[in-house]
């Protein structure tokens, strides 16, 4: 009798003892709401979701990429814009010397346009020396 009380209870506990790990798996599954927390809960899924990751990871990196050259093509374009509306606007360096070459201008008028004209000049390699990232737009 004894022999086959203690193998019922031998195989009681074991039995418990699974149920118990089998218990704990699910209570961390629940808690943390993801089916695999460790590769031995699927080892092929577990390959996947590394794969998954790393290529999110690579992703990531794409998309933050891509913003950075929106963000540079962005600036790049409003300083050419700048620069282009320096030299062709109203006041632009195009419309000054066109002014100063037509013979009207008395000496001190075309001395004072051409202040004037080289303060826009150097305005214009300001623009083109604008730095994003460490790195300069125009060449520097």
């Amino acid at each position: 009798m004894s022999g086959t009380l203690g193998n019922t209870y031998n195989n009681i506990s074991f039995a418990l003892n699974l149920h118990s790990e089998a218990m704990a798996r699910l209570q961390e599954q629940v808690s943390t709401g993801a089916r695999i927390n460790r590769a031995s809960d699927g080892p092929s899924a577990a390959y996947r979701i590394l794969g998954l990751n790393s290529e999110e990871r690579l992703l990531g990196n794409y998309i933050k990429n891509l913003s950075d050259v929106v963000s540079t093509v962005g600036l790049s374009s409003r300083i050419i814009g700048d620069m282009l509306s320096g030299f062709t606007g109203p006041q632009g360096v195009k419309t000054r010397l066109t002014q100063i070459t037509s013979g009207t201008y008395s000496a001190e008028s075309r001395k004072t346009t051409a202040e004037g004209i080289n303060e826009q000049l150097e305005q214009m390699l300001m623009l083109a020396n604008t730095k994003r990232m460490g790195q300069y737009l125009f060449g520097g």
